[in-house]
């Protein structure tokens, strides 16, 4: 894959698990992905879990972005109330806004949290509880999503009447896959190597979708079909899940070269 058509599109990053992030032009990755990512989350009180869109979609409502390299966070709620991460003034916003006794908390090293899923939209009798790696507030055990436009092309095409606009499936990196072969492409590229700007990301696994991309957020409607769609077309999945390989920068406009892979990084257990 060297096209020059594919390129880096749109870099994200979330600074609250759940909440809306902040599209950046560059950014720094490590082993734990992009910087600030997944920083913080809000948890609650009363039962000391985070909190997950999978189960409280009204999150997706409110919006956070790093106000400096600190990791100092601002928060906006839906009714333009902001504060500031880890303030008594914004855990008091919030918990008005929740309607539960909350708090922001940032991510420490060795502590696993818990945070619960409806197992289908519209079912919220039916809950899993799931549980982080060790220190993160990542889902699963890879800290980088990237999702191609020749996939949500695809999967639009199913679901023409749907909005697959990228906010929905809330990738870390977009990539514009340009003149390349319609259809699921990054599906060929797993177990391989990206290089793209100073960074190498080993492509891991598929990433496979829940409920989350179903939720109504600023601009997008609930839109259950999505994840019908997906679930029926391509097996749940879309996009793929990656662990960096070295550390370092990566730019929108950095076009992407796929290598064989000849290492492949530690991956955390849960």
């Amino acid at each position: 894959m060297r096209s020059p058509a594919v390129v880096v599109s749109q870099i994200w990053r979330y600074p609250v698990k759940s909440l809306g992030g902040e599209r950046i032009g560059r950014a720094r990755v490590g082993p734990d992905g992009i910087a600030g990512d997944r920083l913080w989350a809000i948890r609650d009180k009363a039962t000391g879990r985070i909190l997950s869109a999978k189960r409280h979609p009204a999150l997706l409502g409110a919006v956070a972005r790093h106000l400096d390299d600190s990791g100092d966070v601002a928060v906006t709620l839906p009714d333009g109330t902001t504060g500031i991460g880890g303030s008594t003034e914004l855990d008091g916003d919030v918990s008005r806004w929740l309607g539960i006794s909350a708090e922001l908390v940032r991510r420490s090293p060795g502590v696993v949290s818990r945070f619960e899923m409806d197992v289908e939209c519209g079912s919220p009798e039916q809950v899993w509880v799931l549980r982080t790696v060790r220190g993160w507030f990542f889902d699963g055990r890879s800290p980088i999503h990237l999702l191609t436009s020749s996939s949500l092309a695809a999967a639009g095409s199913y679901h023409p009447d749907g909005m697959w606009d990228v906010r929905r499936f809330r990738p870390n990196l977009l990539v514009e896959t340009g003149s390349l072969d319609p259809g699921f492409v990054e599906d060929g590229w797993l177990d391989q190597t990206l290089e793209v700007g100073e960074l190498r990301l080993w492509l891991r696994k598929a990433c496979d979708r829940c409920v989350m991309t179903t939720r109504a957020q600023p601009g997008l409607d609930e839109d259950r079909t999505v994840m019908r769609t997906l679930v029926a077309r391509h097996g749940g999945n879309l996009g793929v899940l990656a662990n960096p390989i070295s550390v370092g920068t990566v730019a929108e406009g950095d076009r992407p070269v796929l290598v064989p892979t000849t290492a492949r990084p530690d991956i955390p257990n849960r």
